[in-house]
Order: structure tokens, then sequence, then C-alpha cells
């Protein structure tokens, strides 16, 4: 009886959750069950921690495409078929979709992500829905060899080959390019995640991805985290970030790195250039650079820093240490 009950419960849990893959090209009717078109796309709402479906995305024709969008409170039926409840003359088409701040086809699926729990890229083959009423929430994203097969329609076939799901839970996922335009991430829930990943995996993290994606990562972190991850850098990467950011974001970066780091960027870049920076740096920081500028980067003087850390004579070596670190 409990064994009943458990499969029950498991069959009853797996019908809550639908694979978007499996929505892809799905036939869109109206409320007298006529054809409108298939679904090409869903838009959500990225305000919260899990988002919510906010529009479906329907397109008609194969030469010349054109798009519809309804909102998802007029869809009453999305798992065989997509229904909705109302005529097929009140869904106007246009040769282009609408603009979207966050779709899942074009923003997420087959797309890289950064996963801020394990700290690594990965790519999206597959997303999970959570059914809860009339409402799809993104629960996870699918990185495994099942999700492609799924997608491939060969699950059935080679499922021996991947006998389990590799999902995450969408909580610790932050796209990296939601904006294809700007190339710009809108960060939310996903920001305190991303500031809690140490500068040097950040770093590593960036360089998984390619110069669109990483630019979008970087311009997404706040100033510190910029500056921290940047004197970690080879200098061919400091240069190549440079190139992508304007003067004032740049001499922005600068300000906030170490003396020592600063000024060895500051030594290898064209003259110009450098007048540019310090130029939109406060006073007393570019005066301090400058000076530093002055000596060559293998005497006394250019190898020393002039930050330092203070400490009473009576505080003992542990609480020093710590101190330190801090």
């Amino acid at each position: 009886m409990a064994n009943s009950n458990f499969e029950e419960a498991k069959i009853k849990a797996a019908a809550m959750f639908v694979n978007f893959s499996s929505l892809l090209g799905k036939d869109v009717l109206d409320c007298d069950h006529k054809f409108i078109g298939k679904l090409w796309d869903i838009s959500v709402k990225t305000s919260e921690v899990y988002p919510k479906s906010d529009e479906l995305i329907i397109a008609k024709g194969f030469i010349r495409r054109y798009y519809a969008s309804v909102l998802f409170p007029n869809v009453s039926e999305i798992d065989g078929e997509v229904i909705l409840n109302i005529k097929s003359d009140e869904v106007k088409f246009h040769p282009a979709p609408k603009e979207y701040e966050f779709l899942l086809r074009r923003d997420i699926l087959d797309q890289q992500v950064v996963d801020t729990f394990n700290h690594k890229v990965i790519r999206v083959n597959d997303i999970h829905l959570l059914r809860i009423d009339h409402e799809l929430m993104v629960a996870h994203v699918d990185i495994g060899l099942r999700g492609l097969l799924r997608r491939l329609g060969w699950e059935a076939a080679l499922k021996f080959f991947a006998k389990r799901d590799d999902i995450v839970s969408w909580k610790f996922i932050q796209p990296v390019a939601i904006n294809p335009a700007s190339m710009t991430m809108k960060l939310s829930v996903s920001q305190k995640q991303l500031q809690g990943i140490p500068a040097a995996d950040l770093g590593e993290i960036m360089f998984d991805l390619n110069m669109n994606q990483r630019m979008a990562l970087f311009r997404a972190l706040d100033m510190k985290t910029k500056a921290k991850i940047f004197e970690n850098l080879e200098f061919e990467d400091q240069k190549a970030i440079l190139k992508e950011l304007d003067k004032k974001e740049a001499a922005s970066i600068v300000t906030n790195m170490s003396s020592d780091e600063a000024t060895d960027l500051l030594s290898n870049l064209p003259r110009g250039t450098v007048e540019n920076i310090l130029t939109l740096m406060e006073s007393d920081r570019a005066k301090k650079l400058s000076t530093l500028l002055g000596y060559s980067s293998d005497s006394a003087g250019g190898l020393m820093t002039t930050e330092f850390v203070s400490m009473p004579d009576t505080m003992a070596i542990e609480a020093a240490i710590d101190y330190i670190k801090n």
C-alpha cells in the first residue's frame, strides 16, 4: 500500500512539470479548436527567484514568418495541445515579434549560462517548467545528455545512455546575455550570488565565454568586483576588455585597483591612453599613480605599494593575521 501511494505521488509530481522543448512547435488552437499557429517562444517575468510565464509567442508561415503575442491568462490548456480561451480573430500577427526583455528560447535554450553554485559555465539543453494553476514557472535547467536526447527525439531509443536528468535549480542560474542588441545583463536576485563567487573564479568563468558574453557578465558586476577580476588578468586580456569599455568606466576600474597593479597596467598602456585615464580619476589618486609611474618596474619604488596595514604592537599574532586577511 505504501509503495502504491509513493508511485502515485511520483506520477503526480512528474505531471506538475513540463519540458520546454516539448512545447516548442506545438499547434496553438483558439477556443473553437481552430488552428492559429505554432508555439514559438514564451516570455517570462524575471523579477522573482523563479520567473513566471508572461506571454505566449505564436508563429505562422514558413518562408515569411509572422508573430503574435498572447497573455498567459488567455491560455486555457498547455499540454498535448495549446488551447486558448479566445477566438482566432483576437490574435493579431505582425512581421516581427515585439521587443521582449526575456525569452526562454532566445535567451536560455542552447545558451551558455553561469551556474553560481558550482562556479562554472554550463550549456542549457532543456528547461523544466513547473505548472502552477494556469501559469508556468521556470524551475530548473537541464544540462545533461538526457535533455539533449529529448530535444533530438532519441530519448526513448537511447535512454540507457542517460538514465537520469542532470538538472540545476534556476535559483543558481545567471544568464550572461539577456539583451542581444546591447549585450547587457539585467541582474535581479542572482546578483548576490555572483558577488559571492571569488574574483579568481569569476575571471575563469568569464574566459569560458565568448567576447560578447564575457563583456555582458563583466559589465553586470559591481565596480569593486570588476577591479578584483581585472587585477588577476594577463595584460593582453586586460587590454582586450579595456577596448570594450568607455574611458570613464576604465578610469573607475583603475581607481579601484591596488596601486601596484594599477601602476603595472598603466605602465604597459600607450601614453595617450594613460593620460586619458588619469584625467578622469580623482586628483589624489591620479597624483599617486603618476608618482609611481616615475619609477622603473624593477626598482624598489616600482615594486613597492603605497597601501599599508597598521596595527597596535599589543595585538596578538592570531588576531593580527585575521586583521590582515580582512
